[in-house]
């Protein structure tokens, strides 16, 4: 936030900026607001809401609000949360809580905790001034109420969200005297801006905002052509638009009607059905326009978030019905999402919203093939929203429509303008309706082709989710932003999502043509492809097993005079935290109940390993013959946790140690530092001056690293274990795809 801060502030005379804790700024503007002074202060807006809540702020406004987007915040941005054990709901634990509050929220918490004594609950509370998650697991507290961001602390404390209280931007106030201007409504001062790209996007590959990339049918631009003097010059005829349009629809003309683009549509139902202080349900994460209007129309905002594999929420969004909210916004399917709500789910939502106007944006509805357009009779307060802009590839012209009953279609009228639809546009759409063929291809293509990128995307390691719109959400991980700059870079536009809830890491691509669809497989390829390779030694490169895992044997064999498995070696490596052989020989020793000095067993352990020269056993995995060609592509490096001198004789025996430009080794990084620290693979990445890497380990603790690192992971089963185990923890770790040997793993590579 600070850097931040200070990206506002770089033509600003540093001795005029005072730095202080985030709560105090609203304090500080308000002060020098009263003396006359004009000041800003720079805050997280939970901050300034929580100095509001406890009866101060009236001399202050919010001049900016800045959208909070950090793809390693949990949300995007810090959430105060309600948090409680893992594994449990909250309507499992006891009516008597204590619940552990940090004390800078204190107004908050006590507004939000009233709702939760209003069902029953007891709730005995404590507020610390420090780490809160802690009060649960040093057992002082049953829940715990602080922000979270990381979400390190909660997980390592035991602890999982109930429930968001609330979402923090990044805000800019000053006092009321302290504002030069007029003062928009208090409503207009805390939005967030929502910015889509304005310009740049010309003669690019456009997979960014979910267009037809196709554009438009030739008819329309005939009907261009054919556009008069009379048409530009008065004001627009609708009765033929809306006819045409009807019967497309087979609704009647009555129950219809144009708006400028889904936009004007939005806020259109905004203003005519929602006054201030109206709840307004939107699910989460959706179009960013819905959250603006309502704000605009000064409602309550109660967000639902999507399940975690981003179906949707049906359950949680029926018992938001619970409060009646004036407005239930649906979208069917849900960018950025992809989701679409089943028929029978809309069914029981319209059941028992039956005191909600519900909007349903159905915008991609030609994508997933069906419309609730003939339920708008059996539900009155139902409204659907559809656009030309994306089958339709009419996107340029800003041309929508509302579907809903008569009754309902007359109020939205009166708060309509009565031209905000220009000919040009309405044209346009009677010649697009006029080839339905053109649309119905396009569609059909673009089905096949979403399975097809889906598929192409998984076996490169991506996940992809579920679509019924004309794109896709693939996960790409802590790469998304640098692969979304990669793409652009090289002519295709992506959109990252990465600031919305639950899509972290994701970028959305919008699917097109199967030519389209080739260019951008191949330029993500291209984008994925890192400049280093790097590798782990043991179990990655050279078999190990009569070598090393024999000295593991032998040396935690004579210490403890039981025999040792070698499958109990390989359950401790995939248990992690063994920084190297000696580490996990004496964890081995250990659980036996000795206790054995470690100069002592690494002496043991070497006069095993040199006396018995076990190092003749090893065998090269990798075939020789594939490193001169990665060497052309590539930079290679090894990061081990053996000697210096054992490792380079190993490579020197197997005749390769000329193809690695970086050997990182157990002597090269301080002891408390092995992996799954990231400390070897970053000096490997900075010897050979790397800005993208990929590592391939055997152990979880080498995915973790790499993950540490900020590099792609892959996992590589080592010989003799075919265990399933150790592959689905490799890949729990991080591991992007997980291999049986290191040729299958450079396959694409080579």
């Amino acid at each position: 936030m600070r850097d931040r801060a200070f990206g506002f502030l770089k033509n600003t005379d540093k001795a005029k900026i005072i730095e202080l804790r985030g709560e105090d700024i609203p304090f500080m503007a308000e002060e020098y607001a009263r003396k006359g002074k004009n000041a800003i202060g720079l805050t997280g807006e939970d901050l300034f809401r929580e100095y509001c809540q406890g009866g101060n702020g009236s001399g202050l406004q919010v001049i900016e609000r800045v959208e909070w987007n950090d793809p390693e915040a949990v949300y995007g941005k810090p959430t105060l949360c309600l948090l409680g054990p893992k594994g449990k709901k909250l309507s499992e634990l006891p009516k008597s809580l204590s619940v552990c509050i940090s004390a800078k929220y204190r107004n908050t918490a006590e507004s939000y905790l009233r709702r939760l004594e209003g069902q029953g609950f007891l709730l005995r509370k404590i507020y610390v001034s420090g780490c809160v998650e802690t009060g649960y697991s040093e057992g002082i507290s049953d829940l715990a109420i602080d922000i979270v961001y990381s979400g390190a602390t909660m997980e390592r404390n035991g602890l999982e969200v109930y429930e968001k209280i609330q979402e923090s931007d990044f805000v800019i106030l000053s006092g009321k005297t302290g504002y030069a201007g007029v003062s928009p409504r208090q409503g207009i001062l805390g939005i967030s801006e929502y910015s889509p790209p304005l310009g740049g996007r010309k003669g690019k590959l456009r997979l960014d905002f979910n267009e037809n990339t196709a554009g438009c049918s030739p008819k329309v631009l005939e009907a261009f052509r054919k556009i008069g003097i009379d048409d530009i010059s008065s004001y627009p005829e609708y009765e033929s638009f809306t006819s045409e349009l009807a019967a497309y629809l087979k609704v009647g003309k009555n129950e219809l009607l144009p708006t400028n683009g889904s936009d004007e549509a939005i806020k259109l139902v905004m203003d005519v059905f929602v006054e201030a202080g109206d709840e307004v349900v939107i699910p989460e994460p959706t179009f960013k326009l819905f959250g603006v209007y309502a704000q605009m129309a000064g409602a309550k905002i109660s967000k639902v978030l999507y399940n975690e594999d981003l179906s949707f929420p049906t359950e949680n969004i029926i018992q938001a019905m619970d409060s009646r909210p004036k407005l239930l916004v649906l979208v069917s399917p849900n960018s950025p999402t992809g989701t679409a709500i089943s028929e029978a789910d809309l069914e029981r939502i319209l059941g028992r919203a039956k005191n909600s106007t519900v909007l349903l944006d159905e915008a991609y509805w030609q994508y997933c093939g069906k419309s609730a357009k003939e339920k708008i009779w059996k539900f009155p307060n139902l409204i659907i929203m559809q656009t030309f802009s994306k089958a339709f590839g009419l996107a340029g012209l800003r041309l929508g429509y509302l579907v809903a009953n008569p009754g309902t279609i007359r109020f939205i009228k009166k708060g309509a303008s009565p031209y905000s639809v220009n000919t040009i546009a309405m044209k346009a759409g009677q010649a697009a309706m006029q080839d339905a063929d053109f649309v119905e291809n396009y569609v059909a293509e673009v089905r096949k082709n979403r399975e097809y990128v889906s598929a192409e995307l998984e076996a490169l390691g991506i996940k992809t989710y579920p679509s019924e719109a004309n794109f896709i959400v693939a996960r790409f991980g802590e790469n998304a932003a640098t692969i979304c700059r990669k793409l652009s870079e090289n002519g295709v536009l992506v959109r990252d999502v990465g600031q919305y809830p639950l899509l972290g890491g994701c970028l959305r691509i919008t699917i097109g043509t199967s030519g389209q669809c080739e260019i951008l497989l191949n330029r993500v390829k291209s984008a994925l492809r890192p400049q280093a390779l790097i590798f782990d030694m043991d179990g990655v490169l050279v078999d190990v097993s009569g070598s090393y895992r024999l000295a593991i044997k032998k040396t935690a064999e004579y210490f403890t005079w039981a025999e040792v498995g070698m499958q109990e070696i390989q359950e401790f490596k995939e248990r992690g935290d063994c920084n190297n052989d000696w580490d996990l020989t004496e964890a081995i020793i250990l659980k036996r109940g000795k206790k054995v000095e470690k100069e002592k067993i690494v002496e043991k352990f070497q006069e095993i390993f040199e006396g018995e020269n076990l190092a003749q056993n090893e065998k090269l995995l990798l075939k020789i013959a594939a490193l001169p060609k990665l060497r052309n592509s590539f930079r290679l490096g090894i990061v081990t946790g053996r000697p210096r001198k054992e490792a380079l004789a190993t490579l020197k025996k197997f005749g390769i140690e000329g193809f690695f430009d970086a050997v990182v080794t157990g002597d090269d990084i301080p002891k408390a530092m092995g992996k799954p620290n990231p400390c070897g693979i970053e000096t490997a990445i900075g010897i050979l001056g790397a800005q993208s890497a990929c590592y391939f380990g055997d152990a979880v603790d080498d995915m973790e690293a790499a993950v540490r690192a900020k590099i792609t992971a892959i996992g590589v089963l080592p010989p003799l274990v075919k265990s399933t185990k150790l592959a689905k923890l490799l890949a729990e770790k991080g591991a992007v795809k997980v291999v049986k040997n290191v040729d299958e793993a450079l396959e694409g590579f080579t």
